[in-house]
């Protein structure tokens, strides 16, 4: 669940518009990204540094993948500490 309510603020932030998110994320067509904003599919480790920063830290990496940010950012873990 608390997936699903990260990957829904990212398409807020986005305006709610998939293309925008396509677009921040480097795709063309925003059936790329439908998986992710739906709640489908968690965004992938390799697109969460980037939603986080073009939002500028409104959706963190460790809200995009609360269940397993520390292996994919263990210096998350030492600033949390």
């Amino acid at each position: 669940m608390q997936k699903v309510l990260a990957n829904r603020k990212v398409l807020k932030l986005a305006g709610n518009s998939h293309a925008e998110v396509a677009r921040i994320l480097g795709y063309e067509d925003r059936r790329n990204v439908w998986p992710w904003t739906n709640g489908l599919n968690p965004f992938p480790p390799y697109h969460c540094r980037t939603l986080e920063d073009h939002f500028k830290g409104q959706i963190t990496r460790k809200e995009l993948r609360p269940h397993d940010w520390q292996k994919h950012w263990p210096d998350l873990a030492i600033v949390a500490a």
